[in-house]
């Protein structure tokens, strides 16, 4: 089971950088972060949920990656 825990939460010039550490059964994490434009009124929670939609297609192609790390193969190379 995967993890997404608050990174990084800075101002760089006219952007928000928001970061996330995806975490996998404890032994394996993930780093991503991504840059949103600063708009007057945006609260902390909507720049957080912005940037995770960005990043969401990111960390699933990640996690369908090593979902398949350690999987178990038949004499045919087929996954078990």
């Amino acid at each position: 089971m995967a993890k997404t825990t608050l990174k990084t939460f800075s101002t760089e010039g006219d952007q928000k950088r928001v970061g996330f550490f995806v975490h996998y059964d404890d032994k394996k994490s993930y780093a991503i972060d991504k840059m949103i434009d600063i708009v007057e009124g945006k609260t902390k929670e909507q720049y957080i949920s912005e940037a995770h939609a960005l990043a969401k297609p990111e960390i699933d192609a990640w996690l369908e990656e090593t979902n398949m790390e350690g999987s178990e193969i038949d004499s045919n190379g087929n996954i078990i």
